[in-house]
This record gives structure tokens, C-alpha cells and sequence, in this order.
């Protein structure tokens, strides 16, 4: 974790982070496993940096991107300077489409294709079980 998440700069991120960050990060890994044909992801990367950083070695901000590249792929770097140095916006469509997610930027109402993740939860006895897979043949 950055040293400098708890700053009132870093704070400032917080929505940042917590709204596009997992999409980043999904679009990232993506990204990461094709260029490492499905062997080196995220959460490779992430593994790699707790056996180096540790619970209390915080990371250095100005390098952190340097070295998160070494540890990956140079055409990684061009990633992090579109999308996370200058917020260019995702193409979606593009960015889903390898690993079988189709986007669809506006879904009329009332034409039965209501966005999911292809499977609904549901509570029964004070757990959250699957009650439906939703199933779509094409």
C-alpha cells in the first residue's frame, strides 16, 4: 500500500480508487494475461510485491510505476500513462471483448436485457446462496 493513503491528498482519491479502480485493475490484469499468455496476471504481481514489501514497507510512489513495470511488460507502461497518468477513458467493448464480456454502454428499458452478472443471490437461513443462473444461448 502507498505510504500516502491516509494523507489529506490521498484521501482526496478515495472515490477515485474505489469507483475505477477495480475496473482498472480488471482491464490490467486482462490486459497483463494476454501479453503473458495467461501466465502472469495481477495477482502474480501483487503476490511478488507483499514478499517484498511486507505489511509495514510501504511502497515509493515515485518508482512505484517503474517497477510495477519491470515486473510485467514494457507495453504495460503505455496502459498506465493512457489510462492512469492521463484518465483517456476505456473502450470497453475492446477491453471485455477478449475474455468473452459484452458491454453495452445504454440498455433500453423494457427490452427484457437487464445488465447482470448472468446469476442472481438471493438470502435463505442467514446465508446468500445462487437462486438463478440466468442463461443465454446465442
Amino acid at each position: 500500500m502507498s505510504n500516502e493513503w491516509h494523507t489529506a491528498e490521498g484521501g482526496q482519491q478515495y472515490g477515485n480508487i474505489y469507483q475505477l479502480g477495480a475496473l482498472t485493475a480488471a482491464i490490467l490484469d486482462i490486459r497483463m494475461l494476454q501479453l503473458s499468455e495467461g501466465q502472469h496476471g495481477l495477482r502474480e504481481v501483487y503476490l511478488d510485491f507483499v514478499k517484498k514489501y511486507g505489511k509495514w514497507r510501504p511502497f515509493d510512489n515515485d518508482t512505484f510505476f517503474d517497477e510495477f513495470i519491470a515486473s510485467t511488460h514494457p507495453e504495460i507502461r503505455s496502459f498506465i500513462k493512457n489510462h492512469i497518468e492521463s484518465y483517456t477513458p476505456f473502450n470497453y467493448a475492446a477491453e471485455f471483448l477478449p475474455v468473452g464480456i459484452s458491454y453495452l454502454p445504454v440498455v433500453p428499458e423494457g427490452t427484457g436485457n437487464d445488465p447482470s452478472l448472468g446469476f442472481t443471490i438471493g438470502p435463505r437461513n442467514n446465508e446468500y446462496i445462487v437462486e438463478k443462473v440466468l442463461l443465454q444461448i446465442r
